[in-house]
C-alpha cells in the first residue's frame, strides 16, 4: 500500500526563476517555487488556474546528473477555450524536449486540421511539424542554445560558440545538417469543451483519473511491442534486448521526436524505425463523473476527476492506478493539484516509501477539471 499524502497542503517555500525547460502561460500562474526536500533534492513547482482548470506541476532532476525534462501549460491557446498541457522527456540532451515545449503551441495553431476544427488530427500534424522544423538549418542554432543554456545574443557575440553551433547535430556525408542527435518522448493533451485529445510518442504517459479509476489515454512505445518491433526491423534496424539498435547505439523507445540517427531521410516518417508519428486518442469529458453532453462539464465533475501527465521517472515506479489513487486521495483531502503533484514526486524520490525510488528525472502535471474546494482550517 502507498502511504497516503498528508491532509494539510505542503508549503510553497520560495519564489523561483523561470527556466528554459518550462513553457507556461504566465497569466494563470499563482505559485512558482523551488523547495529542497528532506532527502536533499530540489523540486521546482508551478501551479495556477483560470476557473475552468486548476493545474499543478512538480519537476526534479532527481538522481540524474542533468535535467532533461520539459513541460508546457497554456490555458489560452485560442478563443475557443482550448487548453494545452504537455510533458517532454529528453534523452542524450535536453534541447529537443525544450524545443518541443516551446514550439508545440505554434505548430498546433498552424496545422491544417486544427484550422478546420479537427483537434486530434491537428495535434498529430503539430508533432510532425515540430519534427520537421528541427531538421531545418534555421533550428540548428536554437537547439544548440537550448542544449548549452545560452541565449541567442550570447551565441552571436561569441565566435567560439558560433563555431561549435555550426557543428551541432547529425550531419550527412557532405557536412549538411540532418537534425539533432538528442531526442524526446512527448505526451500532449489539448482540452476543449467536453473532450480531451491526446497525442504522444515514447514512454511518457497521459492518464485520466475518473472518480479514482485510472483510464490510460496512451500506451508506451517500446521495442517489446511486437507491432512496433516489426516496423523497426522492416526499416533496417535491429531489436536487441528490447531496444532499437544500430551498430554503435541503442534506444529504449520506438517513437520519439528528434533522434535523427535512428531515422532514415529517404523513408516516409510512418515507416521509420523510430517514427515521430504520434498515436492519438480522444476522450469525452462526460466519461469523467458522468457529465452529460452539451452541459457545462466542469460543473458536473467531482473533486477526484483530473488529468495526469508524467514522464517515465514516475511510471517506472508506479502503475497508472497507483498514481491515480494517490492523487485522488490527495484531492479528496483538500490538497490542490500542485500539492498533489508535489506529493506524488516526493513519494518516488523517497528511498523509504512503499514505491521503488526513481533514478530518473521526474515531472508530474496534474490538471483538475473542477473548481478547487475550500481547504478546512
Amino acid at each position: 500500500m502507498l502511504t497516503p499524502p498528508p491532509c494539510l497542503p505542503l508549503v510553497w517555500t520560495s519564489s523561483a526563476d523561470r527556466t528554459m525547460s518550462a513553457n507556461i502561460d504566465a497569466k494563470t500562474v499563482t505559485n512558482h517555487s523551488v523547495i529542497k526536500n528532506k532527502h536533499g533534492f530540489s523540486v521546482r513547482t508551478w501551479a495556477g488556474g483560470n476557473g475552468q482548470f486548476w493545474w499543478g506541476l512538480a519537476s526534479t532532476q532527481g538522481r540524474r546528473d542533468n535535467m532533461e525534462d520539459a513541460h508546457l501549460v497554456d490555458l489560452h491557446v485560442d478563443d475557443q477555450g482550448t487548453a494545452l498541457f504537455g510533458v517532454f522527456d529528453g534523452h542524450a540532451g535536453k534541447e529537443v524536449a525544450s524545443y518541443c515545449a516551446q514550439h508545440m503551441r505554434e505548430a498546433l495553431l498552424g496545422s491544417p486540421s486544427y484550422k478546420t476544427g479537427q483537434l486530434e488530427e491537428g495535434l498529430a500534424e503539430a508533432f510532425l511539424a515540430v519534427e520537421q522544423r528541427m531538421k531545418e538549418p534555421a533550428a540548428r542554432h536554437e537547439l544548440y542554445c537550448l542544449r548549452e543554456g545560452i541565449s541567442p545574443e550570447q551565441l552571436r557575440s561569441n565566435s567560439s560558440l558560433a563555431s561549435q553551433a555550426s557543428n551541432y547535430g547529425i550531419m550527412d556525408g557532405q557536412g549538411g545538417y540532418l537534425g539533432p542527435k538528442a531526442g524526446a518522448a512527448a505526451s500532449v493533451a489539448a482540452v476543449r469543451g467536453d473532450r480531451v485529445c491526446v497525442a504522444h510518442v515514447g514512454d511518457s504517459r497521459c492518464v485520466l483519473g475518473d472518480n479514482g479509476r485510472a483510464v490510460a489515454l496512451t500506451r508506451d512505445h517500446k521495442a517489446s511491442d511486437p507491432e512496433e518491433a516489426k516496423r523497426v526491423v522492416r526499416a533496417g534496424l535491429s531489436v536487441v534486448r528490447n531496444r532499437v539498435a544500430t551498430s554503435n547505439s541503442s534506444l529504449a523507445m520506438t517513437r520519439s521526436l528528434g533522434d535523427t540517427k535512428y531515422k532514415a531521410a529517404d523513408q516516409p516518417v510512418h515507416k521509420q524505425a523510430v517514427t515521430p508519428v504520434p498515436e492519438t486518442s480522444t476522450a469525452p469529458v462526460d466519461m469523467l463523473g458522468g457529465a452529460a453532453a452539451g452541459t457545462p462539464a466542469v460543473q458536473q465533475l467531482g473533486v477526484a476527476d483530473f488529468l495526469l501527465l508524467a514522464c517515465d521517472g514516475l511510471w517506472d515506479c508506479m502503475s497508472n492506478q497507483q498514481a491515480v489513487t494517490y492523487v485522488s486521495v490527495a484531492l479528496e483531502r483538500g490538497m490542490s493539484p500542485g500539492d498533489a503533484a508535489l506529493a506524488l514526486v516526493e513519494e518516488v524520490l523517497d528511498p523509504h516509501s512503499a514505491t521503488p525510488a526513481s533514478s530518473d528525472n521526474i515531472t508530474a502535471l496534474c490538471v483538475q477539471f473542477a473548481p478547487m474546494p475550500e481547504v478546512s482550517a
